[in-house]
């Protein structure tokens, strides 16, 4: 044999050993994936059953609960400003995730849903909320101030039960630092205006 046709054969013979040798790899790898199915066909998965009430302790929405608190206190009529606090820091909890043009409107809405007799004022960064119960609107009523804080809405009780809600206003570019509402009241067998700075 030449030595021309020695070289060929020569690599001849290594390209059918490297051949083989990736064949044997693949055939390998081929059989222990196979043995690693079978094993795992053969494994059964545990999975812990489930409790069946476990899909009832979903922890209930906290707003929902005090809606109902709320509602459950303007219908007993045993402490209505109690009942007002109770509805003012739920409306303070709703505002908190609201700009504050969308205060007034949602403000009628929420108070509508539980049934609240309110009258609303805004301007701005301020709202101004007299509370009362749509049943005995002559009970008495609870005004609330409620404001842009730093981070979140702010709120807090005003002098002026049992006085009507007409009005608020603030002068313009001021900081937040003042505000004026105006009620009125009865005097006289007429309504008589009543301004708080």
């Amino acid at each position: 044999m030449s030595g021309r046709h020695r070289g060929i054969a020569r690599a001849a013979g290594s390209r059918a050993a490297g051949g083989s040798r990736a064949a044997g790899a693949k055939l390998i790898l081929g059989c222990a994936f196979m043995a690693g199915l079978a094993y795992g066909c053969s494994r059964t998965a545990h999975v812990p059953s489930a409790n069946p009430d476990s899909l009832h302790a979903v922890a209930p929405d906290s707003n929902a609960i005090q809606a109902r608190d709320v509602q459950a206190r303007w219908e007993s009529g045993v402490a209505p400003d109690e009942a007002a606090r109770a509805t003012a820091s739920l409306l303070l909890s709703d505002l908190s995730r609201r700009l504050p043009p969308e205060w007034e409107s949602r403000s009628h809405s929420l108070l509508d849903s539980l049934a609240v007799g309110a009258e609303i004022a805004s301007v701005r960064c301020l709202l101004a909320v007299n509370l009362f119960a749509r049943s005995n609107p002559e009970a008495g009523s609870w005004p609330w101030l409620y404001w842009c804080g730093p981070k979140r809405p702010r709120s807090q009780a005003i002098e002026g039960r049992g006085l009507h809600l007409l009005s608020i206003a603030a002068p313009p570019h001021d900081t937040g630092s003042w505000c004026a509402v105006l009620f009125s009241h009865r005097a006289g067998g007429g309504q008589e205006p009543l301004v708080m700075v």
